[in-house]
């Protein structure tokens, strides 16, 4: 079947479950659609959770098997490993990689050893940049779009009255969560734990209605989408350093950035209860950082990438495999 007389850019996915990595990697490839240079096609592994998959999708894509023929190719974490087992050639044509983790600089991790591979790589935050630059290893050109947040959509969830509480989103670590939340307790103010997963757009619902959030990921992180999507619902957001979140989350202008201990958690939380004015001034922080990080700036930036990536269309019509 012909398929387009665009040249083919290939993506995959080896989808186990929602993760804000995966969606991404789906705005990447919705980026690139709208680009309107490149043919996106898919090879989704056998041990996908399928249904999901086309859910976070939005938009048919193509799908085909490896290897297959194709002009570029749009890498992400372990994408590698899954090219490299099905005999993929990836030397001789464009290939870029979404970097979104700083682990990618762990010598000890397989992420590490896939630098030297030429790519484009494409990294989520300048923390991010420095840490895979700081290896020595990169082969290839690197770029910094900060993740952008779909704007849009966040405002349909936005509310106006709140339910006068603080969420403390524990899913990544359940154990301080619970200890910050016996913290909270003991000072009474009301509040919530969610240390299990929820559906996109549920959390989303979930979390607009509370008037601030304790946000904890992971200690050391490329980017961390939850904080900025909270400020972007007006939520005031209490949370401790990750590394890939210093652009935007700055102390005492856009969050509370507090030490990775319970204590000090609740009792940033319990001056913003106390405090209706630097709550206001957080939130407006906070919404004035994430106005800038729209996914229509990062698109953009994306674009810039795209159009000067040098690639050799090596048919007239493609057919799908």
């Amino acid at each position: 079947m012909i398929s387009s007389k665009l040249p083919q850019m290939l993506f995959l996915r080896d989808y186990r479950g929602f993760s804000g990595g995966h969606l991404k990697y789906v705005q990447y490839l919705q980026h690139v659609i709208a680009h309107g240079r490149f043919h996106p096609v898919i090879h989704v592994t056998k041990e996908s959770k399928q249904d999901e998959l086309e859910q976070l999708l939005l938009e048919a894509v193509e799908r085909v098997d490896l290897p297959h023929t194709c002009n570029a190719i749009f890498v992400a974490g372990q994408d590698w490993a899954v090219l490299d087992a099905k005999g993929q050639q990836t030397a001789t044509i464009p290939v870029s990689n979404l970097i979104q983790g700083v682990r990618h600089a762990d010598p000890t991790l397989p992420l590490h050893g896939y630098l030297s591979r030429h790519a484009t790589r494409i990294c989520v935050s300048a923390q991010v940049a420095e840490a895979i630059l700081a290896t020595g290893q990169v082969n290839g050109p690197v770029h910094v779009i900060e993740n952008g947040v779909d704007l849009p959509e966040l405002d349909a969830f936005r509310q106006e009255k709140r339910n006068g509480k603080v969420l403390i989103a524990g899913l990544k670590d359940r154990p301080l969560a619970i200890a910050t939340s016996e913290a909270l307790s003991a000072s009474r103010i009301p509040h919530e734990v969610l240390t299990t997963h929820m559906p996109r757009p549920d959390f989303l619902a979930h979390l607009a209605n509370f008037d601030h959030a304790i946000l904890l990921p992971l200690p050391v992180e490329g980017f961390f989408l939850p904080a900025l999507e909270a400020m972007a619902l007006g939520v005031s957001v209490v949370m401790p350093d990750c590394v890939g979140t210093r652009t935007f989350a700055v102390n005492g202008e856009s969050c509370i950035i507090t030490d990775r201990d319970p204590h000090a958690l609740a009792r940033a939380a319990a001056s913003l209860v106390s405090d209706r004015n630097r709550t206001d001034t957080l939130r407006s922080g906070g919404r004035d950082i994430s106005r800038r990080s729209s996914l229509e700036r990062e698109r953009r930036q994306l674009f810039d990438i795209l159009d000067v990536l040098k690639i050799e269309v090596v048919a007239e019509n493609w057919t799908a495999c």
